[in-house]
């Protein structure tokens, strides 16, 4: 039954034509015989008849046509919804993309210029063009301060975004670039206090020695830290995600932070 349904939707116009064809002949047959009574005598004539027939056929082909376009529009108007909406989750998606790819950079960008005001040999210039010019020495101190104030506090700002660090005070790079930061600061208000004189200088020099551990302890953190920042980007940039799976992919359980 279901084979006999698919066939005549496929060949519609053909059974059609085929089934007028054979109600013409057995009317031709019909009309070609002599009736056994009145009662069985046609009222009508094989043209009313064909007329009515073609009438009657007419409508349920309008019917027909009528219930096959509407479905055709309904199919045509579902597939532009999802098409409409395929588009706008293209272009959140295309906004996440953007915005991560901007927060990386400025992430980047930050934690190069704190390891670099933090960084022993900024220090270390500091101290040596100024041994002989003690009002110089404060000066450069207090800039150098202020750089350090200002990136470390960016990068905080930053770290926020991310909830994997933002609910995890013991995540290791939150831990090393906090030392950093104390100790730098630790150490500008000791060389600011003693001064530049030759009596200093093995204190600077532990001072430069721990300052250089601390970095390289923060750039160890920093670099698997945006090693996997860029992983996660490129799963954006390269994996057919959906939205969905987007923000699936960017919800953390805070249970498991």
């Amino acid at each position: 039954m279901k084979n006999f349904k698919n066939f005549i939707s496929k060949h519609w116009i053909g059974c059609w034509i085929s089934a007028s064809v054979l109600f013409t002949l057995i009317i031709h047959f019909l009309f070609s015989f002599q009736a056994p009574n009145d009662f069985l005598t046609a009222k009508w004539d094989a043209g009313d008849l064909l007329a009515y027939a073609s009438t009657v056929t007419l409508g349920f082909l309008a019917i027909w046509q009528n219930k096959k376009q509407k479905e055709e529009n309904d199919i045509a108007q579902d597939r532009l919804e999802k098409i409409s909406l395929r588009a706008n989750e293209l272009n959140i998606v295309n906004k996440i993309i953007e915005y991560e790819s901007n927060r990386l950079s400025k992430l980047q960008a930050t934690m190069d210029a704190f390891t670099t005001s933090c960084d022993p040999q900024t220090f270390g210039l500091i101290i040596g063009k100024n041994v002989e010019n003690p009002p110089a020495f404060v000066i450069d101190l207090t800039e150098l301060e202020k750089q350090i104030d200002a990136s470390f506090f960016e990068l905080a700002r930053l770290f926020r975004i991310d909830n994997r660090l933002k609910h995890n005070d013991k995540h290791p790079l939150k831990l090393a670039y906090v030392a950093l930061y104390r100790y730098a600061k630790k150490s500008i208000v000791n060389l600011r206090q003693m001064g530049i004189s030759y009596s200093s200088k093995e204190e600077a020099t532990v001072i430069l020695a721990t300052l250089g551990k601390l970095r390289d302890d923060f750039i160890k953190e920093r670099e698997q830290y945006l090693s996997t920042q860029e992983k996660h980007l490129k799963h954006l940039l390269f994996e057919e995600l959906s939205l969905e799976e987007i923000r699936n992919y960017y919800t953390y359980n805070e249970d498991t932070q």
